[in-house]
């Protein structure tokens, strides 16, 4: 049985916002892009979400594979419908149950550079079974407002490795507090609508997004 500690993975606030930094940094600096990406931890602006909701664009797949360089950066490649360099960063994760809460930075370096991209997913990962779940929107660079969706597995546990699949929606990714799984129940706390959308497409069923 596949299971992943916390320890080590998982470090101050502060710091994970310092690999943040330095990671885009370093993205940018090797890869001469040619455009700088603005990363924000808010949400897509509504201007933003506007001007790609009036274009109409097929969905894009990729499969990718990464594995860890350091407690919260991931570096690999993505193949598909556009070739580039992956990066992952970790921002935040609850650890405290067996499927912990993560939020990642996505960062797509492709070789074509107008369409590089920087994702912000929210999901789980079951540290017992290594299978990962996020969706969330793209904040800058290609298909700026459209929503993401991510499913992995971890194949390497020395290696912290990971392989899978993302699929970019054509459509401007809705509002949403994030990705909890399918069956879970609505805390009467939450601002959020009662009703729950459960994301189904060609990865299957991922989870529930609660809509605000």
């Amino acid at each position: 049985m596949t299971t992943l500690d916390s320890k080590g993975l998982v470090r101050s606030r502060s710091a994970r916002g310092a690999a943040v930094v330095l990671t885009l940094a370093l993205v940018l600096a090797l890869t001469g892009a040619g455009h700088t990406l603005h990363v924000s931890a808010g949400e897509v602006s509504a201007g933003e979400v506007s001007a790609a909701a009036g274009v109409t664009q097929a969905a894009v797949e990729l499969a990718f594979v990464k594995a860890a360089v350091s407690d919260t950066v991931w570096v690999g490649t993505v193949t598909g419908d556009l070739e580039g360099v992956l990066t992952t960063v970790l921002i935040d994760a609850d650890t405290s149950q067996p499927i912990w809460s993560v939020v990642f930075y996505w960062i797509v370096t492709a070789a074509e550079p107008d369409r590089s991209f920087v994702a912000r997913l929210a999901g789980t990962l079951d540290s017992e079974t290594g299978e990962v779940a996020m969706s969330g929107p793209v904040v800058e660079g290609y298909r700026v407002g459209a929503m993401v969706e991510e499913r992995g597995q971890m194949f390497d546990v020395e290696r912290a490795a990971f392989e899978g699949s993302i699929l970019i929606h054509p459509e401007p990714a809705r509002r949403e507090t994030g990705l909890r799984p399918a069956g879970a129940q609505r805390d009467a706390s939450d601002p959020c609508a009662p009703g729950r959308v459960t994301s189904r497409n060609a990865f299957g069923t991922v989870g529930e997004r609660l809509l605000c």
